[in-house]
């Protein structure tokens, strides 16, 4: 007798399957008839024409019944298969019937025109891409019975303005309503104990968002690039927060960090965080990772934690607010990019205790001062004479130091790192190079996005060394001047043929060695000066300089 049921059961999942395949068609959708094992009942599944082929077939208003018949058979209708109506985008509407219980993966995914759906308190599973891309999308409701939003779920419904998250959920998966634009708010309800990454990526129109103290974890990138997201409050209950968690937030004010949150210095944290003002870094970090504040215009101040052994590339780039920063005694590494386009940051000041690294009238150097790693770009002199101890001068040396007029190169210089050493030294007109053999250079050091207008900037090269630096890369492109043979300081005057037949259409001003204005023309021998030729207003471009 057992035997007998199991072969009727057997030859009648045999038809189920073969008709599962075809896609039976009933006024209008396709169903696939499937056999529950669990529950011994047999249901209808709405499906392609054939099943798992993605090839639009609705169009229009579609209506779904609770109970279908196949062979005089009733099968209610108790789910939506996957990619059932993926990418109908001519669908407008849908109804579900009471009778549902799963929407599956992909079901809704690419509906554009989908505007409404009415979900039944039956359903108790949505799955992942359920309604990814579904543009016309204004609202729709989530039954308690559902207990996690899936990966990408929402992802893209650019029309979403509201959404209800029932209490019974306690997961919200990545990118689970990532580019919802015209969502305002969103509270999570408390029980939810994880938010995905990207969870609210892309959301441009919020502006709060409310998360419980059941929330354990949050994912990388959650709430970035949601420009309008003014503030945040982190429960004490989260432990870690994920890479660029606030990426591209360029509104937010306020962060409220709980003390149970160990790190928040991770790649990319804070990045683009133009209107945040202020930070507490945690006692308990470590290590300030590449781009963690980088972009945050109104940051004003930062204090680095005794416990931080690392900065990270661009990990303070584009902080315009900030002043100084001081280096505590255990950082072990700072890259080259770390304090890149400072433009206000006048004196990195390190610890004494330090053993890797240190300071002297605000510049950075490593322990022994002879590698010069940051002249900050804040600084006002006009001019600067590198220690001769130096050896190398780090990549981002003097990047973005558009104060500068002139710098003096040491002999003792043999080495320039990196590609943007002098990247953006938009007003460096002096270069004195006092190294006989023209130092290597990779890149082009003085030019990255904006930099040195070589053919008006005038390079002095020791004595017999003019040849060597016109085939030299890079080098080669300067107004080259070769000092005098009896010294490899400039002391003497090199304009000399040029005020020959002075010209009195022109205003001669005359600026000693480091940038002091002499009233009268310096005595010959006495000191270097540059000579700058004005036509008319004196402010005008120049007609010649001549160092």
């Amino acid at each position: 007798m057992r035997k007998n049921v199991f072969l009727v059961i057997f030859s009648l999942m045999l038809a189920i399957t073969a008709n599962a395949q075809m896609g039976q068609l009933i006024n209008g959708i396709y169903y696939y008839f499937r056999f529950d094992f669990s529950s011994g009942k047999e249901y209808a599944e709405v499906t392609y024409k054939n099943y798992g082929e993605a090839t639009p077939e609705y169009t229009g208003n579609i209506f779904i019944p609770e109970m279908v018949y196949n062979q005089g058979r009733p099968y209610p209708v108790t789910s939506i298969g996957d990619r059932a109506f993926e990418r109908c985008n001519t669908l407008t509407s849908i109804f579900l019937p009471y009778s549902l219980t799963s929407i599956g993966n992909s079901a809704f995914s690419g509906c554009s025109a989908l505007s409404w759906v009415e979900v039944p308190n039956s359903v108790t599973n949505i799955g992942s891409y359920a309604f990814f891309n579904c543009e016309a999308l204004s609202s729709i409701y989530i039954p308690s019975g559902v207990t996690s939003i899936g990966d990408c779920t929402f992802d893209g419904c650019s029309s979403l303005a509201s959404i209800n998250i029932p209490s019974t959920v306690t997961n919200i998966g990545q990118s689970a309503f990532n580019g919802c634009h015209a969502l305002t708010s969103v509270t999570i309800p408390n029980g939810v104990k994880s938010i995905g990454a990207s969870a609210f990526k892309y959301c441009k129109g919020l502006t709060s968002v409310s998360i419980p103290s059941s929330v354990t974890t949050i994912g990388g990138g959650a709430f970035s690039e949601s420009p309008n997201l003014k503030s945040i409050t982190i429960p004490e209950g989260v432990t870690e927060l994920g890479y660029y968690m606030f990426s591209g937030c360029r509104n937010l004010t306020s962060v409220t960090i709980p003390s149970s949150v160990k790190s928040i210095s991770k790649w990319a944290m804070f990045q683009y965080c133009e209107s945040l003002k202020s930070i507490t870094i945690p006692e308990s970090e470590t290590q300030i990772e590449d781009l963690a504040f980088s972009g945050c215009k109104s940051l004003t101040s930062i204090i680095i934690p005794e416990g931080v052994t690392s900065i990270g590339k661009y990990a303070i780039q584009n902080c315009k607010g900030i002043t100084s920063i001081t280096i505590p005694k255990n950082v072990e590494s700072i890259d080259n990019t770390a304090f890149r386009r400072c433009d206000n940051l006048a004196a990195i000041n390190v610890d004494s205790q330090n053993v890797h690294f240190s300071s002297d009238n605000g510049m950075l150097f490593n322990k022994d001062k002879t590698s010069l790693l940051c002249y900050p770009a804040g600084k006002t002199e006009n001019s600067f004479v590198i220690p001769e101890n130096v050896k190398t001068l780090g990549g981002s040396a003097f990047d973005n130091c558009s104060n500068l007029t002139s710098i003096t190169i040491p002999k003792s210089v043999t080495t320039i790192e990196g590609y943007d050493a002098f990247s953006n030294c938009l007003n460096l007109t002096s270069i004195i190079n006092l190294n006989p053999t023209p130092i290597v250079l990779t890149y082009d050091v003085f030019w990255v996005d904006k930099g040195v207008n070589k053919a008006e900037c005038t390079l002095f090269v020791p004595f017999g060394s003019k040849t060597a630096y016109q085939n030299a890369a890079i080098w080669k492109n300067f107004n080259i001047v070769e000092l005098p043979a009896d010294n490899e300081d400039p002391k003497e005057d090199y304009c000399q043929e040029l005020e020959e037949n002075p010209d009195p259409n022109y205003t001669y001003r005359y600026f000693l060695w480091g940038g002091i204005e002499s009233p009268t023309k310096p005595a010959k021998g006495v000191n270097h000066y540059r000579v700058t030729f004005y036509k008319g207003n004196p402010t005008a471009l120049d007609k010649y300089k001549c160092n």
